[in-house]
């Protein structure tokens, strides 16, 4: 037996709020990174095979480099989204009108 209109909705709903979880990681990666590179000088990064001069590997200012995404995993997450939402959106227009009262439209839905 088939899902319902509306339980194949929360499914997508669920996945899309997943994948929104993944971007607001990558962003608050990229923004502490982009905070502590507004000091380069003296920040050293870590685990990229670079070695640094002894005033800055005793500054104990770091970032991990292996924690960064590359720009081609930002790109794949964003599309990622991109596709999520738009098969939520596709679940939610599949839910009959009779039925739509009971859950909200995801343009109405922000996670925390």
């Amino acid at each position: 037996m088939a899902d319902s209109p509306i339980a194949n909705y929360q499914s997508e709903l669920k996945e899309l709020e997943k994948v929104e979880n993944e971007v607001v990681a990558i962003v608050a990666t990229i923004k502490q990174g982009s905070e502590q590179l507004q000091r380069w000088r003296g920040l050293m990064i870590v685990g990229t095979g670079h070695s640094f001069p002894g005033h800055v590997t005793q500054s104990n200012r770091s970032l991990n480099g292996n924690s960064w995404p590359s720009g081609s995993q930002i790109g794949e997450l964003l599309a990622k989204w991109h596709s999520q939402k738009n098969k939520t959106l596709q679940a939610y227009q599949a839910i009959p009108d009779s039925e739509r009262s009971v859950v909200k439209a995801p343009d109405q839905i922000h996670f925390p």
